[in-house]
């Protein structure tokens, strides 16, 4: 016996999108993260949105980002804009107990 397919909940269905209004939007981070990482960065100022991306001033630079990945800043007041997160390979930690 064969069993019917049942509904399946499809990526982007029923996800709330971004107000257009919205000043300021925390970032999803994606990637792998260690337990106990916050899994939003933020918050970022928004400058514009065109159809499903929203460009962000991350720091001193302007980023487009897919605004699935976004979450409003539901604050009553303008917040501090976060510091961008780094971008290349992080610094070596100094190694203990002596040279190698």
């Amino acid at each position: 016996v064969w069993s019917t397919p049942r509904d399946v909940c499809r990526a982007g269905q029923g996800e709330v999108p971004l107000p257009l209004d919205v000043e300021w939007v925390f970032v999803r981070v994606d990637a792998h993260k260690r337990p106990l990482t916050p899994l939003y960065l933020g918050p970022f100022n928004v400058l514009s949105q065109i159809r499903q991306t929203a460009r962000l001033q991350l720091g001193d630079r302007t980023d487009s980002v897919a605004i699935q990945r976004l979450k409003p800043f539901r604050g009553s007041e303008a917040p501090t804009p976060a510091a961008p997160p780094p971008l290349g390979r992080p610094p070596r930690s100094p190694q203990l107990g002596g040279v190698m």
